[in-house]
C-alpha cells in the first residue's frame, strides 16, 4: 500500500506541474497575442495619421493647381498630386476595410490624380485652360478639403481614446449600412473603461458625402472607359443559345454533352453565354460567337516540344477561329506553358491593341487557355494606317538609344478621343547591354509617346 501512495503521490506532483506549464504557456500565448494585436493597433493609427497628412497635402496641391498657368508650375503640382494620391491609396489598403466595399473614395484617389496629371500634360502641348477646366479643379479641391477635414477630426478620435485592437477593429470595419435592426448607431467600447461611443463608421460617411464630377481625360482610371463599347462587333449578327454551345465546343474541341449552359457574362456592352464542362469554362460572344475567354485544367506533363513550335501551333489555331493575319510579339514560359501573345498585323503595320494571349501546352501543343478580350474591344478593318513623318525623319528623334530595328505600329492609348496612336517603333540595346529599349514616335507628329524595356530571361520576354 505505502509504494501505491507513492506512485499516486508522484503522478499528482507530474499531473500538477503539466497544468502549471500549460497555464504558463497559454499566459505566454496571451501576451503574445496581446502583443501582436497592439502592433497591429499602432499600425492602423498610423495609416489614418498618414491618410490625413495625404489628404491635407492633396487638398493644398489641388488648391493651388487652380491658380497655376505656366507649364512647368502645373506640371510640379501635378506630379505632387499624383504621388500623394498614390502615398493615400496605400494607406487606405493598409486598413482592414475590405468589408467595407469602398469605391468613391479609391476612385477619388485614382482620379483626381490622373486628371490633375493630364490637364499639366495638355498644358505642355501649348493648350490653355478654361473656366471649365478650373471649375472641374475647384471641385476637386473641394472634396480633398471635405476628406482631410474628416480624417483629421477621425485621426484624432482614433488617438484620443486610444482604442485597443478589438475595438479599433470594430471602428473600422464595421459597416452599418448592412445593419437589419432598424438601428443604424453602432456601440463600441473605448479602452477597458464603461464609456462608450455611439456613431456610424465614419469612413461610410466619408464614402457616402463625396460626390465631384464624371472626369473625361487621357487615363487609365477615366470616366469614359466604363462606356467602352467594341468596335470590333458592331456590326455582327447575333447568333442563338445553341448556336453558341455548338460553336463552343467547337472551339474546346469537345462533344456538345460535355458542356452545361451558365450564367451570361456582360463585360462593357460585350455580351457573352458561359459554359461549364469538365475541367473547362468558356465565354462566348452572344454575336457571331467568338471566343472571349476559356481555359482547361489538366496536370501538364515534361516539355516535349519547343517553344518555336508552340508559336506555331498557337497560330494554326488562331487561323483556325478566324483570326488571320497574326503573329506572336512576346513570350515567356511557367510550369510547361508558353504563355504567348499574338497581334493582329495589316500591310506591315503591327496592331498592338488588337491582342490575343494564348497559354500553350509544351507536353503536346494544346492551347489550354485563351484571352481574346482585348482583341474583340479594339480590332477594326477601318483603320488609316498612313504615316505623315518619313520613318527616316522619326529615327531623328531617338537619341538616347541607336536603333537596331524599326517597325510601324499602333499603340493604345486611354484618350476620350483618341484611342489608338500610330507609331513608329525603334528597338536598340541598353547602356548595359542587357535589355532591349522600344521608343514610339508619333507618326503623325512627330512626339515621343512610349518607352517600354524588354529583357530576356529563361522563360522569354518579359517587358516593362
Amino acid at each position: 500500500m505505502y509504494i501505491k501512495k507513492n506512485v499516486l503521490t508522484v503522478l499528482l506532483c507530474f499531473m500538477g506541474a503539466a497544468v502549471i506549464v500549460a497555464l504558463g504557456a497559454i499566459v505566454k500565448a496571451n501576451i503574445g497575442t496581446a502583443d501582436i494585436k497592439q502592433i497591429a493597433a499602432y499600425s492602423y493609427q498610423q495609416s489614418f495619421a498618414e491618410l490625413a497628412e495625404e489628404l491635407d497635402g492633396i487638398s493644398d496641391d489641388l488648391q493651388k493647381s487652380m491658380y497655376a498657368s505656366s507649364p512647368y508650375q502645373a506640371m510640379n503640382l501635378a506630379a505632387s498630386v499624383w504621388k500623394r494620391t498614390g502615398a493615400a491609396k496605400t494607406s487606405l489598403e493598409e486598413l482592414p476595410t475590405n468589408k467595407l466595399n469602398l469605391q468613391q473614395i479609391p476612385k477619388f484617389l485614382n482620379q483626381s490624380g490622373e486628371y490633375i496629371l493630364s490637364l499639366a500634360k495638355e498644358l505642355m502641348n501649348g493648350r490653355e485652360l478654361d473656366d471649365g477646366d478650373r471649375s472641374t479643379v475647384k471641385a476637386l479641391y473641394e472634396q480633398a478639403r471635405s476628406l482631410s477635414q474628416q480624417m483629421t477630426e477621425l485621426q484624432y478620435r482614433v488617438n484620443s481614446e486610444n482604442l485597443k485592437y478589438d475595438d479599433l477593429l470594430d471602428f473600422i470595419s464595421l459597416d452599418d449600412r448592412q445593419n437589419t435592426n432598424g438601428n443604424s448607431d453602432i456601440t463600441a467600447s473605448t479602452d477597458g473603461e464603461n464609456e462608450t461611443f455611439v456613431s456610424e463608421n465614419p469612413l461610410i460617411n466619408m464614402e457616402n458625402g463625396l460626390d465631384f464630377p464624371e472626369l473625361n481625360y487621357d487615363g487609365l482610371y477615366s470616366s469614359h472607359l466604363k462606356n467602352k463599347r467594341s468596335v470590333f462587333l458592331a456590326d455582327k449578327d447575333p447568333i442563338t443559345d445553341e448556336e453558341a454551345k455548338n460553336r463552343a465546343a467547337y472551339i474546346l474541341n469537345c462533344n456538345l454533352s460535355d458542356l452545361t449552359q451558365g450564367e451570361d457574362l456582360t463585360v462593357g456592352d460585350v455580351k457573352c453565354v458561359t459554359f461549364d464542362g469538365k475541367n473547362k469554362y468558356i465565354a462566348v460572344t452572344m454575336r457571331q460567337g467568338y471566343p472571349y475567354f476559356f481555359s482547361k485544367t489538366r496536370e501538364i506533363s515534361d516539355a516535349e516540344i519547343s517553344d518555336e513550335e508552340a508559336i506555331k501551333k498557337g497560330k494554326e489555331f488562331l487561323s483556325k477561329l478566324s483570326f488571320a493575319n497574326m503573329e506572336c510579339v512576346f513570350y515567356r514560359e511557367d510550369g510547361n506553358i508558353l504563355t504567348a501573345e499574338y497581334v493582329f498585323v495589316k500591310n506591315d503595320v503591327f496592331c498592338y491593341p488588337d491582342k490575343i494571349t494564348l497559354s500553350i501546352a509544351l507536353d503536346n501543343g494544346q492551347i489550354v487557355g485563351m484571352d481574346a478580350s482585348e482583341y474583340i474591344m479594339a480590332h477594326s478593318a477601318k483603320r488609316t494606317l498612313v504615316p505623315s513623318l518619313t520613318e527616316e525623319a522619326a529615327a531623328k528623334k531617338v537619341t538616347a538609344i541607336s536603333p537596331e530595328e524599326s517597325r510601324l505600329c499602333l499603340i493604345s492609348t486611354n484618350g476620350v478621343e483618341e484611342h489608338e496612336k500610330l507609331c513608329y517603333e525603334f528597338s536598340g540595346k541598353d547602356n548595359a547591354g542587357e535589355a532591349t529599349v522600344f521608343v514610339y514616335i508619333n507618326a503623325l507628329t512627330g512626339v515621343e509617346e512610349d518607352i517600354s524595356i524588354m529583357y530576356d530571361t529563361e522563360e522569354g520576354n518579359v517587358r516593362r
